[in-house]
């Protein structure tokens, strides 16, 4: 009976995922209350969504952003992403590496402020189409050469945002070093190849040409 001289107008308030987390009352004495008292409490709880669901976007936005900045910092090659315009979105410190580029923040660069134009193939000048494996030499605006192997992506406009230009570079000569080792673990070896000249070892070579001449019904050669 003490509460009935008391008005009460009360909205709930929703987590992102739907689920109730509070409730929000505008209550008072009965004379003071107003027809829109409610749909003040309605239009308030409506903001406190909208801001649970703004924080919420920022902190997933956040953590995606860690993980792709993780992701092409832990990447062997330089990376580079462009907009439409060629400038620069997002790179990675082995970008800097390779080119010898100043440490700086090169976001909203021209990509070919830093570069002579030139010094690229033509077809790479636009950025109007992928590629993979080309190999040239890259000359900086300072003049530093760079023997390197690129890959171009191009990454199509969607409706929520705008093209995307997707740029790797490897140095020519870790690609080399890559061949050749990927070569030498691929050296043909004979029963020649077998060091040594004891009873033991003959035995084995012997056993191990002969084994071979039966399964392949070819002379074993070596």
């Amino acid at each position: 009976e003490y509460n009935h001289a008391f008005f009460c107008s009360s909205a709930p308030i929703h987590d992102t995922d739907g689920s109730l987390i509070g409730v929000l009352t505008i209550m008072g004495p009965s004379e003071l209350y107003q027809h829109h008292t409610l749909g003040m409490a309605c239009a308030t709880t409506n903001g406190i969504e909208l801001e649970l669901q703004r924080r919420d976007y920022y902190n997933r936005l956040t953590a995606t952003n860690k993980l792709l900045s993780s992701t092409i910092e832990g990447l062997s090659a330089a990376i580079v992403m462009l907009n439409e315009q060629q400038e620069i979105l997002r790179y990675n410190r082995r970008f800097i590496e390779i080119f010898a580029l100043p440490s700086k923040d090169y976001q909203g660069t021209p990509f070919f402020t830093l570069f002579q134009k030139d010094s690229f193939p033509k077809r790479l000048q636009q950025f109007r189409e992928s590629f993979s494996g080309i190999s040239f030499t890259a000359s900086t605006e300072a003049g530093t050469l760079t023997d390197v192997v690129a890959n171009i992506k191009i990454i199509p406009a969607d409706k929520e945002g705008s093209k995307v230009i997707l740029l790797s570079f490897d140095e020519q000569k870790e690609i080399n070093t890559l061949v050749n080792k990927f070569h030498n673990l691929n050296a043909i070896y004979t029963f020649d190849s077998i060091i040594g000249e004891s009873r033991a070892i003959t035995e084995v070579k012997n056993l191990g040409i002969t084994f071979f001449r039966f399964r392949t019904g070819r002379l074993a050669g070596g």
